[in-house]
């Protein structure tokens, strides 16, 4: 994961989530990482860090984001909003997935 990735993706959540830019930060290390590293496993997440911090700090760090930041349940309707505009028509397709 670059460094630039994770400021690009950074600029497009500001907006979008009520959070301080630390916080913005840790989001976008944890989407990034779990895209890179293939899983949810915050050991592996922190290892993808581009920092020179060490692997614990960083896993620390992701592990004080989940237990300190509530997100509001609607909080990803902008950015979904923001990346495919105003259709004229919607479609909704669940699944039953868990």
């Amino acid at each position: 994961m670059t460094s630039f990735a994770l400021a690009d993706l950074q600029k497009q959540l500001t907006p979008h989530v009520p959070l301080g830019k630390s916080r913005v930060e840790t989001l976008c290390l944890l989407v990034l990482g779990m895209i890179s590293a293939r899983t949810v496993n915050l050991t592996h997440i922190a290892a993808e860090r581009p920092a020179r911090a060490k692997v614990a700090s960083t896993y620390r760090g992701l592990q004080r984001f989940f237990q300190h930041v509530i997100l509001p349940e609607d909080w990803s309707v902008g950015i979904v909003m923001g990346l495919i505009g105003n259709p004229d028509r919607w479609y909704l397709c669940l699944d039953r997935t868990n």
